[in-house]
């Protein structure tokens, strides 16, 4: 945790200095004080709807691929289903939340998850195949884990949840 005397807006989360956004919440953090009326000045979000969101991830991934229905939402990303044209096969698309200001930090932390996740080989475990920057944001293309029922393992495991000792999440 931090030494900051700063909490999160929303959450009261204490924040890191330096900190573009809260890592409880992902709201944007105050960026400095306007001088003339003692305001807290948070960084400009434009375009922050889901809708202009889909729109410029849309126009960034270009015409080789079409944008499905949105099928995931976590702290820092969306994922999106989506058809790679070229390919002609399901993938999905994770880019960062649209309601988040995306500071050269958050960029540079996303595309370090990418690179960590590509390096790992596992049966449970979904692959990048690509990433991207574009139209302000970062974004990833992996296979798509509606057709497949998840990546190899994650049916057999969330039938045994219940059933197994803690730590075996393999079936005999």
């Amino acid at each position: 945790m931090s030494d900051s005397e700063f909490t999160c807006t929303n959450c009261n989360s204490a924040l890191p200095d330096g900190a573009a956004f809260c890592p409880g919440c992902g709201t944007a953090t105050p960026t400095g004080v306007v001088v003339e009326t003692g305001a807290v000045a948070v960084p400009d979000k434009a375009d922050t709807s889901e809708a202009d969101f889909r729109e410029r991830l849309q126009r960034a991934l270009g015409e080789g691929f079409e944008l499905r229905e949105l099928i995931g939402r976590g702290g820092f990303g969306v994922v999106y289903a989506a058809l790679d044209k070229n390919l002609k096969r399901e993938v999905a698309i994770k880019a960062l939340r649209f309601d988040l200001f995306p500071t050269e930090s958050l960029m540079g932390r996303f595309r370090r998850e990418a690179e960590s996740v590509a390096k790992l080989r596992h049966p449970n475990v979904v692959p990048i195949y690509t990433i991207g920057q574009a139209e302000g944001f970062a974004y990833f293309i992996m296979p798509s884990a509606l057709d497949s029922g998840g990546p190899s393992g994650v049916p057999r495991a969330c039938g045994c949840f219940g059933s197994r000792p803690p730590g075996r999440h393999h079936p005999p």
